[in-house]
């Protein structure tokens, strides 16, 4: 029941893939769909104890993966007025699982399963974003923007030694947050572009996977 006969390895298999569609139902105006998806599979041993004759004295093994789905609204504007925006709308569906093994040697004496369970994350986020443009002069541009993100995490914990679920210390975050944005954009010939911006980033809490205990 020991992977890679025993030789502490990683083996990894990834699909992933986008799909962008536009329309632009005037000149001025254009909507554009952006749909994602990725899939991980990893799984792994290693030596985790001082390495004797008979090798290490425990190892890990660990078999994860990662499932996400993203889907992504936005409108754009090209008017001829000064005036232009960018607004739109983001979901994502994402599970995270891990089973960690905790091994023993069975030639010293210790004991085959040590830990065994999978934790799993499921990620669900909203959000909604826009931005409005306004350019002062030719070669000038200001704008600013802002976005509102909604995420809940939920952890479950499954122990494959006593069949049962264990009850995390929290099971749940959700956290929500509007990220401003203000840029200005000096262009004063084709060869040359300064800029100034402040940007606040956000991202939320998680739980650790990587472990058994």
């Amino acid at each position: 029941g020991i992977p890679f006969g025993g030789v502490p390895l990683t083996d990894s298999k990834q699909q992933y893939g986008t799909l962008e569609l536009s329309y632009n139902p005037t000149s001025q105006i254009g909507l554009t769909s952006t749909t994602g998806f990725y899939n991980l599979d990893s799984h792994s041993l290693f030596a985790t104890g001082q390495p004797t004759g008979p090798g290490a004295s425990l190892a890990t093994e660990n078999q994860f993966q990662r499932r996400d789905l993203t889907q992504e609204f936005r409108v754009d504007s090209d008017f001829a007025s000064p005036l232009n925006f960018t607004a739109g709308a983001f979901y994502q569906d994402g599970r995270l699982s891990n089973r960690a093994t905790v091994r023993g040697n069975a030639a010293l004496g210790l004991g085959a399963n040590r830990t065994d369970a999978t934790t799993a994350v499921d990620i669900t986020t909203y959000s909604l974003f826009g931005q409005l443009r306004w350019r002062v002069i030719p070669e000038l541009e200001l704008s600013a923007g802002a976005r509102w993100t909604d995420e809940t995490r939920s952890e479950t914990v499954f122990d494959h030694i006593t069949k049962l679920f264990r009850t995390p210390v929290r099971s749940r975050i959700h956290a929500s947050n509007i990220a401003p944005e203000f840029t200005a954009t000096y262009t004063p010939s084709d060869d040359l572009t300064l800029f100034s911006a402040y940007k606040h980033g956000f991202k939320s809490g998680s739980f650790t996977l990587s472990s058994a205990v």
